[in-house]
């Protein structure tokens, strides 16, 4: 009721978050990309916004406008954290105050997939989540990074710098190339 038509996984597990199952990539065009193992990852991480709801779990909002990943980041020397973008930023137009992205209520803190830094690029980057008990204690320790920008009408986000990752996991980042 809260958000109007939504969507939800039915086979994931009870510890399933949104953004946990895939890989971070660095695009030229689209800097963060999160591309998904999943088979609705095409639309629901690059269309629309996560919302949790007690009762259903994560339910996805459906949305128009395209994105390379719609999430909120968080950065420190030792970690990497992600959170999907709550239902209520569908209407913002990017860049948008990063208000909106600096989701450390008690109600957002298990929602976050936090990582070692030297981890963010890890092929099955679930294997390498920290426990979401720890969140709260990431989250004071880390600062939020969000940053999308509007290039040429097209999303782009660069939440954390390329160079920044690179000498953090000691090698050059690859460049993926997105299919449209």
């Amino acid at each position: 009721p809260r958000y109007g038509w939504a969507w939800f996984p039915t086979a994931v597990d009870s510890q399933w978050r949104p953004y946990s199952h895939g890989q971070w990539v660095w695009t030229e065009q689209y800097g963060w990309y999160w591309n998904s193992d999943e088979p609705f990852g095409w639309a629901t991480y690059h269309y629309g916004r996560w919302g949790y709801d007690e009762v259903y779990g994560w339910v996805w909002i459906p949305g128009n406008t395209w994105g390379p990943a719609w999430v909120a980041f968080r950065y420190s020397e030792g970690h990497v954290g992600w959170a999907p973008l709550p239902p209520e930023t569908l209407q913002i137009n990017f860049g948008f105050n990063t208000g909106y992205t600096d989701m450390n209520a008690t109600y957002y803190e298990p929602r976050w997939v936090f990582v070692p830094r030297n981890r963010f690029l890890d092929a099955r980057i679930y294997s390498s989540a920290l426990p979401p008990a720890q969140n709260t204690v990431y989250i004071r320790q880390t600062i939020n990074v969000t940053n999308y920008v509007t290039v040429n009408n097209v999303v782009v986000n660069r939440s954390i710098d390329r160079q920044r990752m690179e000498s953090a996991i000691g090698r050059r980042i690859e460049v993926a190339r997105v299919k449209d």
